[in-house]
């Protein structure tokens, strides 16, 4: 999907079924939740891999809290030139992100603590914890929300390994840029990304390990 924009730099976002707060894998929705938290920490190893390098002026990693398949996106930002090669740096990478050993369980524990501090400040004031427990009440249930934080501490590389594999990896997506009319005339075009829209395939060392 192409956006025609007056903007500056390139934003875009690939977009997949994630998982649910509803059904028989809701292991699967606290994996994608911290794994989020742990990779879009400035020093993590997807953020050295995709910022770091240059690839991208920006990326990040979440999962949306829903009852009906909840979307997971990565969100990219490039300059014009380097569009194409952040797009396929984020491929790239993603592949890597389906090992076990991709994230450690330290990184998970850290993660595991932002996620317990940013709830103790959302509930600090009672008019803010009136429209989370709202929001929790509706997009996953009032137990889902007691018990996520105890849920998250039990989450393991092996965990987003099975998250990535299984929702991710080997999956349709939807791939969407938001460019300006020059940024087309110049080769971004809607031809020219329609190229880039590839799967995104798990390595050989993690779909064998799926397999066993």
């Amino acid at each position: 999907m192409l956006v025609d924009q007056p903007v500056q730099t390139v934003s875009g976002q690939f977009v997949w079924h994630g998982p649910s707060t509803v059904g028989t894998d809701l292991a699967a929705t606290f994996a994608a939740d911290v794994q989020s938290v742990a990779v879009n920490r400035p020093d993590s190893r997807f953020q050295r891999a995709l910022v770091d390098s240059g690839h991208c002026v920006r990326v990040q990693m979440t999962w949306v809290t829903q009852m009906n398949i909840g979307p997971s996106y990565v969100l990219f930002e490039s300059t014009p030139e380097r569009a194409k090669e952040c797009i396929e740096a984020i491929q790239r990478e993603l592949p890597k992100m389906g090992r076990p050993d991709y994230l450690t369980a330290d990184e998970l524990r850290d993660a595991v603590h932002r996620l317990t501090v940013d709830r103790a400040l959302e509930r600090e004031k009672p008019s803010d914890l009136s429209h989370l427990l709202t929001f929790w009440w509706s997009s996953a249930g009032l137990d889902y929300y007691q018990t996520y934080l105890d849920r998250a501490a039990e989450v393991t590389p092996a965990d987003v390994s099975r998250y990535m594999r299984r929702y991710l990896l080997d999956r349709p997506y939807v791939l969407g840029v938001m460019v300006s009319p020059e940024m087309q005339k110049k080769g971004l075009d809607r031809a020219s990304l329609a190229k880039l829209v590839r799967p995104v395939r798990a390595s050989r060392t993690v779909a064998r390990e799926a397999n066993r």
